[in-house]
């Protein structure tokens, strides 16, 4: 059986109401495995937590609740930036994340040559 390589627990991320309006719940107790090997593309509709749940797999946003571990050992704010060295995530505009001036064979061959 694979290892884990990223599992978020119980994942929930909140934020404050303004102006009277109640709390915003953006993620509501998410849990994800990622085994070695294995490539996750999270799709939904716009608005449904896509982004946030990236955002707090690579401790860019700190969720109000839940785990994020990596290769077995917790994500810290000590060990974050060693992390986000072995993860990258590719937002809803590709353009913003992929150089548009290389072909889709050296984009995805690009990250498998330094790994």
């Amino acid at each position: 059986m694979a290892n884990e390589l990223l599992k978020l627990t119980n994942i929930t991320v909140q934020y404050p109401g303004r102006h009277g309006k109640p709390e915003l719940v953006a993620l509501d107790d998410v849990s994800l495995t990622i085994y070695e090997g294995e490539t996750l593309g999270l799709v939904g509709e716009s608005g449904s937590g896509k982004t946030t749940l990236g955002q707090v797999a690579l401790s860019l946003l700190q969720p109000t609740s839940g785990e994020i571990a990596f290769a077995g050992q917790p994500i810290t704010k000590h060990n974050r930036r060693t992390v986000m060295d072995d993860m990258q995530l590719i937002f809803q505009d590709p353009y913003e994340s992929l150089n548009p001036k290389h072909t889709a064979l050296e984009l995805v061959r690009e990250p498998l040559r330094r790994h």
